[in-house]
Formats: structure tokens, C-alpha cells, sequence
């Protein structure tokens, strides 16, 4: 089969090598794998004891993605289809905001420019999308391997804002 195909979960880190070769005069190099995926931590925080009053709490933050993943191994060609909403954090008691930032989840997506963020808060689901800029440009968003911290900031009078930075896996 020149097709392999693996569902993204979110959880999993799923990786791909190219096929390599050798023989009794010409040994095998060593066989490089690479990430296929993007993962995403997120992080919250209240810029003031007054925002954490005013939002309550987190029950529910979710990313949406491309649900699978294919590879030709004759072409070595990856593409993403599908469409998925990946839970990052579930709580039924809620996750309090603190003034200082706390990681709660991370989830391994398809590689993007931008995603759809849902945050469930007080009752209430707000859903953004939220572009991801790299520092550099010559950084491929479009293929695995890197790591994006999502950190939402939550401010007084129900604002929320999004700064998501491209980190070093």
C-alpha cells in the first residue's frame, strides 16, 4: 500500500520517517522522523482578582483541527483532512481564574496558520479563531513539529485577549 493514514486524537505524536536503503557496500544512514503534528499547550490567566471575579470559571476548552492525517510513502507527501473540535480541558467543577499564569492542557492538532479556540467560562461558550504568527518568517506553519503556546489573557468587563507564540519543541 503507498498510503498510510493515522486519525489525529490529540493525544497521540504521531511521526513519519522516509524510507532509506542500504546494502553490504553502502550501509543505511540513520532514519530521521519528524513530527506531523502541531502541539498546543494553553494557558490562562486574569489580569486582575476583579476579571477572575467577573468571568467564574473554565468548564470547557477545546481546539478545533483537521481529524486525519496521510502519507504517500512512494512521494513522501503529507496532507490533513477532515474537520475536529479537540478537547484540551473538561472540568464539570470548573478551573477558577488566577492573576498568575497556569498551563491546563495541551493537544496535538494538524499543522495551521490559525485555529478555532471554544472556552466554555460562567456559562457562557465564546469561540475565536486565533492566528498563529511565528517570530521568524521563515518558520513553515504548515508542517509539524512545532510548538504553540496558547495563553488567554482575561480581563474585566468580559474581554478576552489571545497571544499565541511559537516556541521551540
Amino acid at each position: 500500500n503507498k498510503n498510510v493514514m493515522a486519525t489525529i486524537d490529540g493525544q497521540t505524536d504521531l511521526m513519519f520517517a522516509p524510507t532509506i536503503t542500504g546494502k553490504w557496500g553502502a550501509p543505511m544512514g540513520t532514519q530521521v522522523y519528524k513530527h506531523l503534528q502541531t502541539w498546543i499547550k494553553v494557558c490562562i490567566c486574569a489580569t486582575s482578582q476583579e476579571a477572575a471575579d467577573v468571568w467564574g470559571k473554565i468548564t470547557n476548552i477545546s481546539v478545533g483541527t483537521l481529524n486525519s492525517v496521510s502519507v504517500d510513502v512512494s512521494t513522501n507527501e503529507v496532507t490533513y483532512s477532515g474537520e475536529k473540535t479537540m478537547p484540551v480541558f473538561e472540568s464539570t467543577e470548573g478551573q477558577p481564574l488566577h492573576t498568575t499564569m497556569q498551563e491546563v492542557g495541551n493537544v496535538f492538532c494538524s499543522p495551521s496558520t490559525e485555529y478555532m479556540v471554544h472556552v466554555t467560562i460562567g456559562g457562557k461558550t465564546i469561540s475565536k479563531t486565533i492566528k498563529v504568527e511565528p517570530l521568524e518568517s521563515s518558520i513553515d506553519l504548515t508542517t509539524g513539529g512545532k510548538l504553540a503556546i496558547l495563553t488567554l489573557y482575561f480581563k474585566p468587563f468580559n474581554m478576552i485577549e489571545g497571544v499565541c507564540t511559537l516556541n521551540a519543541w
